[in-house]
C-alpha cells in the first residue's frame, strides 16, 4: 500500500511538472509575440527592409491604370470631368502618401487589435495636388453654388480621408474584415495568457506542495518544470526554421491569392517576422535547459532540509504539519478564486466583442461534401448548396466568389456567381485548390456567411458542397456601433454637437433596398424603444467631433438637434446611416458656414 501511495504520488508530481513546463512556455511565448511581431514598430522596420512602400505604389497605380482602362472600354463616352478625376488620384499616390499611410494604418491596425479604438483607420487621400488657382475660383461660387456643385476638383479637395472598414464593404470584401477581426481575437486571447498562466503555475506549484515531504521532491519537480518549457522552446524554433525555409515556400500560392503582393516580397516579409521567435526559442530553450541543470544540482543539500522545518514554529510536528497545510490549501482556494474572476471576465469581454459570430464563420464545421461521378474524367465541377440551418430551406442572391489554379494544366480561373431559388450556383472548373468567398448580393443578409476558404477539388465528376447557415440572433439582435465625425470647413472637429436618432427601418426592410440609395423621402416608423430609453438614442460629439450610437442592426436617419446647433453653421439636412451587426461604422460630416 505504502509503494502504491508513493507510485501515485510521483505520477502525480511529474504530471503536475509536465504541466505547469507546458503553462511556462505559453507565458514565455506570449511575451515574446508581444514584444515582436504584436507591436507597429517592429513592422515598420520590416516595411524599410522589404521595400513595401514601393511595392504598394506600384500595385496601387497598377490598379488605377486598370480600373481607368476597364472604365474607358465599357464606357466610350468617359466625359472629361471622369477623366479628371482619376487624373487627380492617379497623381496624388505620391511615395510620401503612401508611406504616411502605411504607417497611419498600421498604427491604426495594433490600436484595433489591442482593444484601444473599436474602429478600423481611416486612408487619407492627399489633393494638394489640386492648382490653387482652380480652388480659389471654386471658393469664390455661393455657398449655394458649393452645395450644388458638381466639380470634381472641389469635391476632392474636401475629401481628405476615407475609413477603411467603409471601403471594403463598398467592395464587399466582408472576407478581409473577418481577417482583422481574427486577429483581434487572437491579441484578446493573447493579453489573458500572461495572468492565466500565473495563476495556473501558482495552482499547479501549491498542489506539488500538498504532495511533496521534502525539498528534494519540490527540486525534481522544478527540475520537470524547467526542462519541460525548454524542450518547448526548441522545439518551436526548429519548426520555425523548417516551416520558413521548407513549408512556407511550397504554399506561398495560397497566401498571394489574398495579398497582390509578388510572392517573394511576402516570403522575405514571413520569415523576417519569423526570425525573431526562432531566436528568442532558441535562447529561452537553452537558458531554461541550464537553469533546470542547476536546480537539479541542489539536490545532494537538499536532502538536510524540509519542507516542515520552514515554518520556524516552537508546535509539536503534527501542528506544524497541520499549519503548512493549512496555508497552502488556503493560498489554493484563493488562486482558484482569482482565476473564476479572471474566467468571468474573459468570458464578458469575449460576447461584449462579438467573437461569437466570428467563431461561426471561420469554423464553417455546417459544411458537407458529396461527390457524383462523371463519365469524362477530365471535367471537375463544383457545385455550392446554402440552406438555412433551421429548415433546411435554400439561401437565395448570395454571391460566391472563385479563384485559383488547376493543377494540370495550369489555368487561373478567377469566376462568380449567384445562388439561384434552389440555393445552389455551379463552376466548371479543373483539379486544384480554390479560394471561396461569399458576400450578400444586396449589400446585406439576414444569414451568417463563412469567412473565406480554401477548398482542394481533387474529384472527378461534379462536387456537391453544402453550406448550412445559421441567421443572426432573433431573440437578441445584433448590434452594431455608427460614428458620426462632424468637422468644420477646415478639417477640425466640432465639438458639443448633439445628434439624435429620427426614425428607423428594420433589417427586414432595409435587406431590399440599394444599399448606396440616398435618404428616404417616406417617413419609416419610430422606433418603439426611443421612449423608453432615450439616452440610447442621443449622443454629443466628443472632443475628436466624433458621436457614437449603439444600435441594433438597420437603416437609421439621424438628424441635428436645432436647438443646440451653432448658429454660424448651416444645420445640415436628415441623413441616413447603415448599422450593420457586430461592426463599426464611421460616417463624416462637413460643416459649411451659413449665409449672412
Amino acid at each position: 500500500m505504502k509503494n502504491l501511495y508513493k507510485y501515485s504520488k510521483n505520477i502525480v508530481l511529474f504530471i503536475t511538472s509536465s504541466l505547469a513546463g507546458v503553462v511556462l512556455f505559453l507565458w514565455v511565448m506570449s511575451i515574446n509575440l508581444g514584444t515582436s511581431i504584436m507591436t507597429s514598430d517592429f513592422h515598420r522596420d520590416l516595411f524599410e527592409k522589404n521595400n513595401i512602400y514601393y511595392e504598394t505604389q506600384s500595385e496601387i497605380n497598377n490598379l488605377v491604370q486598370s480600373i481607368f482602362i476597364d472604365l474607358s472600354s465599357q464606357l466610350p463616352q468617359l466625359s472629361d470631368q471622369q477623366k479628371e478625376i482619376f487624373a487627380i488620384l492617379q497623381d496624388s499616390i505620391s511615395p510620401e502618401m503612401i508611406k504616411m499611410n502605411i504607417d497611419t494604418i498600421a498604427d491604426g491596425l495594433f490600436k484595433y487589435f489591442k482593444g484601444e479604438k473599436s474602429f478600423l483607420p481611416d486612408i487619407i487621400i492627399d489633393t494638394d495636388s489640386l492648382s490653387s488657382e482652380n480652388l480659389k475660383e471654386v471658393k469664390e461660387d455661393s455657398l449655394e453654388d458649393i452645395s450644388d456643385t458638381t466639380d470634381s476638383e472641389y469635391v476632392l479637395s474636401k475629401i481628405k480621408r476615407v475609413n477603411l472598414n467603409a471601403i471594403l464593404l463598398s467592395i464587399n470584401r466582408s472576407d478581409v474584415l473577418d481577417m482583422l477581426l481574427f486577429i483581434k481575437l487572437l491579441y484578446f486571447i493573447i493579453d489573458f495568457v500572461p495572468v492565466f498562466c500565473v495563476l495556473i503555475l501558482v495552482l499547479l506549484f501549491l498542489k506539488a506542495l500538498l504532495f511533496s515531504r521534502n525539498l528534494k521532491e519540490m527540486l525534481k519537480w522544478l527540475f520537470g518544470l524547467f526542462m519541460t518549457c525548454g524542450i518547448l522552446n526548441i522545439i518551436t524554433a526548429i519548426f520555425c526554421m523548417v516551416y520558413s525555409y521548407k513549408i512556407l515556400p511550397e504554399n506561398m500560392y495560397m497566401l498571394s491569392v489574398s495579398i497582390p503582393l509578388k510572392s517573394e516580397i511576402l516570403l522575405s516579409y514571413v520569415q523576417d517576422c519569423l526570425i525573431p521567435i526562432f531566436v528568442f526559442c532558441i535562447a529561452s530553450g537553452i537558458l531554461m535547459t541550464l537553469v533546470s541543470f542547476l536546480v537539479l544540482s541542489f539536490n545532494g543539500p537538499a536532502d538536510k532540509f524540509s519542507l516542515i522545518n520552514i515554518f520556524k514554529l516552537k508546535l509539536s510536528a503534527k501542528h506544524r504539519k497541520l499549519l503548512e497545510y493549512t496555508v497552502i490549501t488556503l493560498l489554493l482556494v484563493f488562486s482558484l478564486s482569482f482565476l473564476c474572476f479572471e474566467l468571468y471576465s474573459f468570458k464578458k469581454d469575449f460576447e461584449s466583442s462579438n467573437f461569437s459570430n466570428l467563431i461561426s464563420r471561420l469554423t464553417n464545421s455546417n459544411s458537407y461534401t458529396e461527390i457524383i461521378s462523371a463519365k469524362d474524367d477530365t471535367i471537375y465541377t463544383l457545385q455550392i448548396k446554402l440552406v438555412d440551418i433551421e429548415d433546411n430551406s435554400p439561401v437565395s442572391g448570395i454571391q460566391i466568389s472563385v479563384n485559383g489554379k488547376t493543377d494540370n494544366p495550369e489555368k487561373y480561373h478567377n469566376i462568380a456567381g449567384i445562388t439561384d431559388e434552389a440555393g445552389t450556383v455551379k463552376f466548371t472548373l479543373g483539379k486544384g485548390t480554390f479560394h471561396l468567398i461569399f458576400s450578400p448580393v444586396g449589400g446585406s443578409t439576414d444569414y451568417i456567411l463563412p469567412s473565406p476558404f480554401f477548398y482542394d477539388l481533387k474529384s472527378v465528376g461534379t462536387t456537391l458542397l453544402t453550406v448550412n447557415l445559421d441567421k443572426y440572433n432573433a431573440v437578441t439582435p445584433s448590434t452594431g456601433i455608427a460614428e458620426i465625425e462632424v468637422l468644420d470647413e477646415d478639417n477640425l472637429p466640432v465639438k458639443g454637437i448633439e445628434l439624435c436618432v429620427d426614425s428607423f427601418e428594420t433589417p427586414t426592410q432595409y435587406s431590399k433596398l440599394t444599399p448606396y440609395r440616398g435618404v428616404s423621402t417616406s417617413t419609416p416608423a419610430k422606433n418603439p424603444e426611443a421612449s423608453s430609453n432615450p439616452d440610447r438614442f442621443f449622443s454629443v460629439t466628443n472632443e475628436e467631433g466624433i458621436a457614437v450610437f449603439r444600435l441594433t442592426s438597420g437603416l437609421y436617419n439621424i438628424k441635428f438637434s436645432p436647438d443646440k446647433f451653432p448658429e454660424d453653421y448651416k444645420i445640415p439636412e436628415l441623413f441616413e446611416i447603415n448599422c450593420s451587426p457586430d461592426l463599426t461604422t464611421r460616417y463624416t460630416i462637413r460643416l459649411v458656414k451659413a449665409h449672412q
